[in-house]
């Protein structure tokens, strides 16, 4: 599959998940207790919004990019790469990991945990630069919606 067949589909996959979460997921899930215009709905809606959007724009990107539209509609230009597919698995089984980490250890270590074998995963090995960046992005993240949004984060093991 080419490269431009590849973001048509993941294009078409991000904006069916946008839709998904916009409709069912976030209604479904996330409660609030109050009617104010920007409540705890606002963040999930809004990054689900701009994962839409991004994906229908690589989507039109690269269909305005085939010099024959008709080959969108041929079976042979979409088959998988299964190397590409385990990666993508192992990845969602590693964001469930995470998941389910989250309310144990907290938010700050399960993502220290997660971004640290994601980097090393995908191919940083430097263990050094990998460190520091799921440090920093951790702390970073946890400051930001604990102290500027207000959002209360799983605490874990830490005592913050």
């Amino acid at each position: 599959m080419s490269s431009k067949h590849k973001d048509i589909v993941y294009g078409v996959a991000g904006c069916t998940f946008s839709i998904f979460c916009l409709i069912y997921l976030i209604p479904a899930h996330v409660k609030a207790n109050t009617n104010f215009a920007v409540g705890v709905k606002t963040i999930p809606q809004l990054a689900v919004s701009m994962i839409g959007i991004a994906s229908l724009a690589l989507v039109i990107m690269r269909v305005r990019e085939l010099p024959d539209k008709s080959i969108l509609f041929k079976k042979e230009n979409y088959n998988a790469n299964w190397n590409d597919l385990l990666r993508q698995v192992i990845f969602l089984i590693a964001m469930i990991v995470y998941i389910q980490l989250l309310p144990v250890v907290g938010f700050v270590i399960a993502s220290i945990l997660f971004s640290f074998g994601m980097m090393y995963y995908f191919g940083s090995e430097n263990l050094a630069k990998n460190i520091a960046v799921a440090v920093s992005f951790s702390a970073i993240v946890y400051l930001l919606f604990s102290r500027v949004f207000h959002v209360s984060l799983s605490s874990g093991l830490l005592p913050f």
